[in-house]
């Protein structure tokens, strides 16, 4: 009989239980618990289930591998064992690991759910969840705030940074300040608190009540006004022409545009000058690759009506964008008091190429800069500048466009004008082996 028990593959039941709360675990679960010959959790779990618990023995961990070690040494003496775990076993659960490292062990690992803090909130709120987003932000960093704006609904799990608090400036910040937002704490326990409004009002009524929810805390928000699909057909590099507002300044079209953007080679932190900017189609593309909040991009332009599309595009498509700064005036002079750029983009020189140019090298010699050109003349500019400055690096491709149309039963090809694209990059700049990009 030993021997048989000893040969015996040992089950091991991962239970979730649910927010803890009295009522939370299901029958299925407490039917495991009562049988499991020893019980491993955290503290706060074992806590809830401590009715379970009396006469076995218990082991008070989180760690994967100290729950495997400890029950390995209880095999022998017992028939099933049960490891507890807040919530659902498969929704952020530490269940995975303990699992994998039990069949690692030779346990057969049986995985038992339990009621999440999204289904929980959501049944609380009175509201289906089967279309929100879900993000985590307990123990991980994810931009959060790109993913409010571009959902209607999502549930947000909170850590100890960003706490609640934080999460409310940070949506009136950048812009989000009309989203509607509800907070749960101690989901399922005497002491639950949910708060609900919108950004503004829990800031103008409840911060401190906000402060003081602690770090175990999921969250519900309802944004107004997402992104559309229609209005943003492609992210950064490929922003369709269609989603900007156009008047009568020149644009850089969009095929080039992706081009132009690729060559300069943008990263985090990254310091961009849209000389030219015209409508604002790089600068408007760059702020939506360059998300991160350090980086800064300035649209310089002189022409008044250039000024005012700008603008327009930036309330349409980059609304919350920190660090994107429109300069009116005209290049190299507009220049001269903007912060030392990393990179440059050149679409419309006015005839002064060569004077910007030095300008940029003056202030940043390892400046990447792009320009792209439609006459020769600009092109005899660009071999002009190489000749003059050493760039350690030069680059210059034409890119012909041709475009497919409709013509009765038949197609045809439109070509555009071909286009120069001339990459330079700055002797200054020091080598770190490889380049950090996007």
């Amino acid at each position: 009989m030993k021997n048989e028990q000893e040969n015996k593959i040992p089950t091991a039941y991962l239970i979730g239980i649910g927010m803890g709360g009295p009522g939370q675990l299901t029958g299925f679960a407490a039917l495991r618990l009562k049988e499991a010959g020893a019980v491993a959790g955290a503290k706060r779990v074992l806590k809830s289930v401590e009715s379970f618990l009396e006469g076995k023995p218990v082991f008070q961990s989180y760690e994967a591998e100290k729950i495997g070690k400890w029950l390995d040494g209880q095999r022998k003496e017992i028939g099933t064992a049960a490891v507890v775990f807040s919530g659902d076993t498969g929704f952020y659960s530490g269940a995975g690991k303990v699992k994998e490292y039990l069949e690692k062990s030779g346990w057969q690992a049986v995985l038992i759910p339990g009621i999440s803090s999204v289904s929980y909130l959501s049944a609380r709120l009175g509201i289906p969840w089967q279309d929100a987003k879900i993000i985590s932000l307990h123990g991980r960093k994810e931009n959060y705030l790109n993913v409010i704006r571009e959902n209607s609904r999502c549930f947000l799990l909170l850590g100890e940074h960003p706490d609640a608090g934080e999460i409310c400036k940070e949506l009136w910040k950048n812009g989000l300040g009309e989203c509607r937002i509800s907070f749960g704490s101690c989901l399922s326990y005497e002491e639950e608190q949910i708060y609900m409004g919108t950004v503004k009002q829990l800031l103008e009524r409840e911060e401190e009540s906000l402060k003081a929810l602690g770090n175990l805390v999921c969250c519900f928000v309802e944004n107004p006004f997402p992104r559309q699909e229609k209005d943003f057909l492609t992210e950064g590099f490929s922003l369709k022409d269609e989603s900007f507002i156009r008047g009568n300044v020149p644009m850089t079209k969009e095929e080039i545009r992706t081009l132009s953007l690729a060559k300069l080679r943008l990263y985090p932190g990254a310091c961009l000058y849209d000389i030219g900017s015209g409508t604002g189609s790089v600068a408007i593309a760059a702020g939506r690759i360059l998300e991160d909040r350090d980086s800064r991009i300035f649209a310089v332009e002189k022409n008044p009506e250039g000024l005012e599309l700008i603008e327009k595009n930036r309330q349409k498509l980059i609304p919350s964008k920190q660090g994107f700064t429109i300069v009116p005036g005209e290049a190299p002079e507009a220049l001269l008091h903007l912060p030392a750029p990393t990179h440059g983009f050149i679409g419309g020189s006015g005839g002064k190429l060569l004077s910007i140019l030095e300008t940029l090298l003056k202030k940043n010699p390892g400046i990447r800069i792009v320009i792209t050109a439609i006459t020769l003349e600009t092109l005899s500019e660009c071999l002009k500048a190489m000749k003059q400055w050493e760039f350690a690096r030069t680059e210059i491709i034409q890119a012909g466009i041709v475009r497919t149309a409709g013509a009765g039963p038949y197609h045809m090809q439109k070509a555009e004008n071909p286009v120069y694209i001339i990459t330079l990059e700055g002797s200054g700049r020091q080598e770190t082996g490889e380049e950090k990009l996007l």
